[in-house]
């Protein structure tokens, strides 16, 4: 193998989707000690193995619980005055339901 691998070949290296003889061909590169591409085959490697740990992650209900009652707090406190603020800006402008510019 003559150039360095692309981060699609690299990343179908680590979950084994290549034709074996690509496969081979990029292990062998690996092999032969090129730096820039054991760094990329690395990074996927452990790119790979974090997601293939996520599958398996649940959160606690408690956790979700919490998260959702921040949500609607916040979204309470910071989205819903917006918008009113917003609708009041355009009537303001003449632009909004309540204009009573007929």
């Amino acid at each position: 193998m003559n150039s360095h691998f692309t981060d699609e070949g690299c990343f179908d290296l680590v979950r084994r989707l290549l034709p074996p003889a690509q496969s081979e061909s990029m292990q062998q590169h690996l092999q032969d000690g090129c730096q820039r591409c054991n760094e990329l085959y690395n990074i996927w490697k452990t790119i790979a193995e974090v997601t293939g740990r996520e599958v398996f992650y649940e959160p606690a209900e408690q956790a979700v619980r919490v998260a959702k009652a921040v949500y609607a707090t916040r979204h309470r406190q910071y989205i819903l005055p917006m918008r009113v603020l917003r609708s009041n800006q355009k009537s303001a402008t003449g632009g909004g339901a309540r204009d009573n510019t007929t």
